[in-house]
């Protein structure tokens, strides 16, 4: 595989793993980060290639890849701090889910956002649901979110879905109304509002939103790279998605 794997403790059995990477408003960066912070996880697994750009990430002086796995109880989050390239980002996701489906984790939970056209002018943006292998796909109706119906995905998550289906990976992915070229922290916190109770944790999104402002700012030039990926993989062809449900 291209991807190393290090694992530094073993990853919890059949666990709900929570995918955060850099995507439409950063929105599963952003949720995954919080999520990180919040339920104070541990980082238990990192992951290196060649087919990362080179570069490293610096938390509290220490060296890190920018693609890392945390874990808390039944629950494990992966994130990815640098854009994924579109050369490379069907090969990394796929390898990415071979491992969750390795380690017998029990369904790949994607979170992102969809892009508005007029999300400035959206209070609380509406979160959708897709759903793969999950018995007809109950569990949208459980969150109270609409399902999807007629839409065309493009990007990391698009690939996610791809896999699930090809898989029979149970997969949930939740895309909340989002912009397209700036960091959503509060997309990402309807999108925390949503997920609660399927991962069974309490969630205040209040510290999220008191840091709006920082982490857009702390953001922006990675919102700038994934916009370069974005551009290239079709992504500005989702546009209109969630103007077509509301």
């Amino acid at each position: 595989m291209d991807l190393e794997i290090t694992e530094t403790e073993s990853p919890p059995q059949d666990a709900k793993v929570i995918i955060g990477v850099p995507d439409s408003g950063l929105v599963g960066l952003i949720s995954a980060s919080f999520l990180i912070d919040q339920l104070e996880m541990k980082e238990i697994a990192s992951f290196d290639s060649d087919l990362f750009p080179p570069v490293v990430v610096l938390h509290d002086g220490v060296p890190k890849s920018p693609m890392r796995a945390y874990a808390k109880d039944d629950l494990m989050v992966l994130i990815s701090e640098s854009a994924i390239k579109l050369t490379t980002m069907r090969k990394v996701m796929r390898q990415v889910l071979s491992w969750i489906q390795d380690i017998d984790g029990s369904i790949s939970v994607g979170l992102t956002g969809a892009p508005a056209p007029n999300r400035m002018d959206i209070d609380t943006p509406k979160v959708y649901g897709v759903s793969v292998n999950m018995n007809g796909g109950e569990t949208i109706d459980d969150l109270g979110v609409d399902r999807l119906q007629e839409a065309m995905l493009a990007g990391p998550y698009a690939m996610v879905l791809e896999y699930a289906r090809r898989t029979k990976l149970p997969n949930l992915t939740l895309l909340a109304q989002s912009h397209l070229k700036y960091p959503d922290p509060g997309a990402a916190a309807e999108i925390l509002k949503v997920s609660s109770g399927f991962l069974g944790k309490e969630l205040d999104v209040q510290p999220l939103m008191e840091k709006a402002d920082e982490i857009r700012l702390k953001m922006r030039d990675l919102m700038r790279n994934t916009q370069k990926v974005m551009k290239d993989s079709g992504k500005e062809r989702e546009y209109e998605l969630p103007s077509m449900y509301v």
